[in-house]
């Protein structure tokens, strides 16, 4: 298999999807920002995904690195963070205001070129997609 998302099953309209690629001139980084702009993941306007991923270069460079980024969304809804098809963490929000994040990872499932994306969680039909806006993400590494 690739390392494409319909490589490994994921269908999604192309409407849906967003791409961003990060480069990394240097093996080892300290710090990489994946976006810093908003992103809006639901269904409630023209702009919305349901699924948004960049690429970037990393090698791994300790045993733990770390996911962060803001998150504003709908509460009880969950969008889901995942690194080259691993998930990293599923957030289940409790308030609708800006919050921040820091999930660590092994780092042992970075590659040189790796994959980072978020999914929205669709937990009824009946309910629709999640809505929810993430900024700021970044992986931190040599912890």
């Amino acid at each position: 298999k690739g390392d494409t998302l319909e490589d490994y099953g994921f269908i999604a309209p192309s409407t849906f999807l967003a791409r961003h690629s990060a480069q990394v001139s240097q093996a080892i980084a300290e710090a990489i920002t994946l976006q810093e702009k908003e992103i809006h993941l639901g269904d409630d306007t023209s702009d919305a995904r349901i699924f948004w991923d960049s690429r970037f270069q990393a090698k791994q460079s300790s045993s733990q690195s770390a996911l962060t980024f803001e998150l504003r969304a709908v509460p009880k809804k969950d969008p889901i963070f995942f690194i080259n098809h691993h998930e990293i963490c599923r957030i289940i929000p409790e308030t609708s205001e800006w919050q921040e994040y820091r999930y660590s990872f092994d780092s042992s499932i970075l590659q040189t070129d790796n994959i980072f994306y978020i999914k929205s969680f669709i937990p009824n039909v009946r309910q629709g997609f999640d809505d929810s806006l993430v900024r700021n993400i970044k992986i931190e590494f040599d912890l």
